[in-house]
């Protein structure tokens, strides 16, 4: 029995170091190329490394081909520009934990982003998860040399577990970037949710003679030179501050547009020996080891180290930039209304104003579709929730950008025409010299579908509100009744309660709608 445990303890402490080296190309999108100069880099990289990866699938686990997408518009990218077999390799791929793809979409300034567009940066890659069942859970936000604290929050509440910061050191007034208090620690936001950091310290002298000093760890390329790379991990794990066994230097590419290399491979098969294991990484089998045999006693983090360093040439472009802001915050209100319908009172009927192919109304040609009638109302709805919006004055309107020949049912807009002379020479000149005009709108918001009768009796409340007058006549007034009639389908509308045309002696007109464009007996009451 104690020979047994001698044995175990000199195999657990004969175990080598582990340092992972991981192969990508950073994306600085547009900073070497034009946007199809860039698309076409990401396919061929990702077409040779999908070779690459499947030709070295029967070497030792640490010495098989890896390849690390820096962001998810890798794919996006590809898939759209390759077939439908080629795309499947690379999920097949990512199941197989040979292609990692993040939750970021690029490598962006999300420090200095609005919240919406760091959530919207994730739509793709949980998109891709939830169709395709891939595990994600990397994300990145590199070079700038600020992290502020929400970020924490926003990837942990998204699904993402593990993240990977290195700076530029460059064109920074930051200091102490060589002396941070933790290299690897659980960034924690004020919800205590988390995800586990990768941060290393630069060393001192990339920042005070950059144009000298090779790249090493901390900064995002730090595995650009993979022998000085092991150097530098070997080093780390001998120095007292950090008390790991398991260290990582990751990044090839840098600023370059195409990266192809398989080096790593040769690397891991020439460098790994009985002290240390070098291990070709997808970054995330890095996190999952070290999480393993650190992860309960690590360190925590719950403090900005500033919102933003780069992103503050934002105001050099004030308008353009506020308009990206706007822009994004008002996709919350167009998705609350997420490819609602569009109805409308035209001559006699509530039409919807889709096409008759769509099960709408408007015919799909010898048609004019560029402005519509509005008369009382229009109504844009959804399953869940609609706005109906009640006109006075106004005679027409537009769906979304709809043309004279295609109606628009996507867009959720829809625009009022107060004035104009849109089928020049036709109309009168300035209004025929008029200058005031009245245009009076009301909006209701309601839950549930669009209900015909109830848009249309709100119109009515605004534009023809209830008038008050005295009963007279008649031989008494019973004071239990409080209307002339009832009527028991609610569908029905009361358009016009009048005397006869030929005096009251006559009788009493009652017009009413049906709403419900079925052909129905009505009863009063």
């Amino acid at each position: 029995m104690i020979i047994f445990q001698l044995i175990v303890i000199t195999n657990a402490y004969g175990q080598p170091r582990k340092i992972y080296i991981a192969n990508d190309d950073h994306t600085d999108y547009m900073w070497t190329g034009d946007e199809e100069t860039y698309q076409k880099a990401f396919s061929e990289m990702l077409d040779y490394y999908i070779r690459l990866n499947d030709s070295t699938a029967s070497l030792p686990c640490n010495q098989q081909s890896k390849w690390n997408c820096d962001g998810s518009y890798w794919v996006y990218n590809y898939k759209k520009i390759r077939s439908a077999e080629q795309f499947n390799k690379i999920i097949r791929q990512v199941k197989e934990d040979k292609i990692t793809v993040p939750f970021n979409s690029m490598i962006v300034l999300l420090d200095a982003a609005p919240t919406e567009a760091t959530i919207r940066d994730m739509y793709y890659a949980g998109s891709l998860k939830r169709r395709y069942g891939l595990d994600l859970s990397l994300v990145l936000n590199m070079e700038d040399q600020v992290l502020p604290l929400g970020l924490s929050s926003l990837w942990a509440g998204s699904g993402a577990r593990y993240s990977r910061k290195g700076v530029c050191a460059c064109a920074t007034k930051v200091t102490g970037l060589e002396k941070r208090k933790n290299n690897i620690y659980r960034y924690k936001g004020l919800d205590n949710q988390q995800v586990l950091m990768k941060w290393y310290n630069v060393n001192p002298f990339m920042i005070t003679r950059r144009s000298e000093y090779r790249y090493n760890l901390g900064n995002y390329l730090e595995a650009s030179n993979h022998p000085d790379a092991i150097i530098d991990c070997q080093a780390l794990m001998r120095d007292r501050s950090y008390p790991y066994s398991i260290a990582a230097a990751f990044g090839k590419g840098g600023d370059h547009l195409k990266t192809l290399t398989g080096s790593f491979v040769k690397v891991a098969s020439e460098k790994s020996d009985s002290d240390y294991e070098i291990i070709v990484s997808n970054k995330i089998d890095y996190f999952k080891d070290f999480e393993k045999n650190y992860g309960a006693a690590l360190p925590s983090e719950t403090v900005s180290y500033g919102t933003t360093e780069w992103g503050n040439s934002f105001a050099s472009l004030p308008e353009v930039s506020a308009s990206v802001k706007r822009a994004i915050e008002k996709l919350r209100t167009a998705e609350a209304l997420h490819y609602p319908e569009t109805f409308h009172e035209e001559a006699g009927a509530i039409l919807h104003a889709i096409s008759i192919t769509k099960r709408g109304n408007y015919a799909d040609s010898i048609c004019r579709l560029d402005w519509l009638a509005l008369n009382h109302f229009t109504d844009m709805s959804d399953d869940g929730h609609g706005m109906a919006i009640s006109n006075r004055d106004a005679y027409y309107m537009k769906t979304g950008n709809s043309t004279i020949n295609k109606l628009d049912d996507i867009t959720a807009q829809i625009k009022v025409l107060a004035a104009g002379r849109i089928d020049i020479p036709l109309g009168m000149i300035n209004q025929d010299g008029d200058f005031y005009f009245e245009d009076f709108l009301a909006l209701k918001p309601h839950t549930g579908r669009f209900n015909a009768s109830a848009a249309m009796r709100f119109a009515l409340q605004h534009q023809n509100p209830l008038t008050a007058g005295k009963v007279t006549g008649g031989s008494g007034y019973d004071g239990k009744h409080f209307s002339l009639f009832s009527i028991e389908d609610s569908s029905v509308v009361v358009w016009a309660l009048k005397p006869a045309e030929e005096d009251i002696e006559k009788g009493i007109i009652l017009r009413a709608w049906n709403l419900a464009n079925i052909n129905t007996p009505v009863k009063f009451y």
